[in-house]
């Protein structure tokens, strides 16, 4: 596997955690529940949509900074599919995949809550805001979001 494709898995699976932790904690439900929910007053696909969209921006412009700074002659092609695997599209595709075959499963984040623990609440939706604040000057108000309404249950559990 080539070190983009690597990365591109690994923002495909980070995309999925900033949506499934985060959502099924705040909702309190196993992953197989989140897509019939409402979030805020909206549907929730419009929720994981938004989160997806910033993990998706932070992601592009990741991998085309290591492109940038690579000596690799196929990186421009390397950019292009990542492009691709790594549109909103694609990552809601990939998130509603892995949320059916993980339908039963409750979340870390959702058990760490209900155990009143610290969530990786800050190492997923929190990074994608760092980075994409600290190396872009842009904001990533659903992720921040995120992170706030879970930091909130630990508080209000506490």
């Amino acid at each position: 596997m080539a070190p983009n494709e690597m990365k591109v898995m690994l923002w495909k699976m980070f995309a999925v955690n900033c949506v499934a932790n985060p959502l099924t904690a705040i909702h309190n439900v196993r992953n197989g529940k989140l897509a019939a929910l409402h979030h805020n007053g909206q549907n929730i696909i419009t929720t994981i949509t938004r989160i997806l969209e910033e993990v998706s921006n932070v992601a592009m412009k990741e991998i085309e900074s290591d492109c940038i700074q690579s000596s690799e002659d196929d990186a421009r092609e390397s950019v292009d599919t990542a492009r691709v695997e790594l549109s909103v599209p694609s990552l809601q595709s990939f998130v509603a995949e892995v949320l059916c075959s993980t339908s039963n499963n409750i979340s870390s984040m959702l058990q760490d809550v209900r155990a009143k623990r610290v969530t990786e609440v800050q190492f997923l939706n929190g990074h994608v805001c760092r980075v994409a604040n600290e190396k872009y000057g842009i904001e990533c108000p659903y992720n921040a979001s995120m992170c706030a309404e879970v930091e909130a249950l630990l508080k209000d559990k506490g």
